[in-house]
């Protein structure tokens, strides 16, 4: 394993994040970037790269790992992931921080067993992951939390970083 601090993430309007730092440290919950009604949608954006560029920096992260999406069936859910995909890449390459995804079948399948797990499917594994990462005292608050711990876990199993 490289001694590297690492950013998983599953990108949306509510953006789970697990971090792992060089210590072992790990932490994790969720960002939303919802836009309030009659609000701009480039709101949603800014916020999203505020954010990110405040992670990169305060942790300084030297890997982003996330969920790479290859097929929405709605088409606002897939507008909305390639402008975070987007500013992901945008970001990650104006501060020289490597990234990469991970296929949602090879995360759920790494998690559950089976590549098609439902979301409480990937909340029950993820319970299980946090005696391993010896956090117990963390929560899990959200299924997109869920699925940023299990990219962290799949990562740092696998050796990728």
């Amino acid at each position: 394993m490289k001694n590297v601090n690492v950013l998983a993430l599953d990108l949306g309007t509510h953006t789970g994040y697990a971090v792992r730092l060089r210590s072992g440290v790990v932490f994790s919950g969720d960002a939303k970037f919802n836009v309030k009604k009659g609000k701009l949608t480039a709101e949603r954006w800014s916020s999203f790269r505020t954010w990110l560029t405040y992670m990169i920096n305060t942790w300084n992260i030297n890997v982003v790992v996330y969920e790479e999406v290859r097929r929405h069936t709605a088409t606002q859910a897939a507008h909305v992931y390639g402008g975070f995909k987007a500013l992901l890449e945008m970001t990650c390459a104006h501060h020289d921080v490597e990234y990469f995804g991970l296929e949602v079948k090879t995360i759920k399948k790494h998690a559950t067993g089976h590549g098609n797990a439902n979301k409480e499917e990937m909340i029950e594994a993820a319970a299980r992951y946090l005696k391993q990462f010896g956090s117990q005292d963390l929560q899990i608050k959200s299924d997109d939390q869920a699925d940023a711990l299990h990219i962290l876990h799949l990562v740092l199993t696998r050796g990728d970083v």
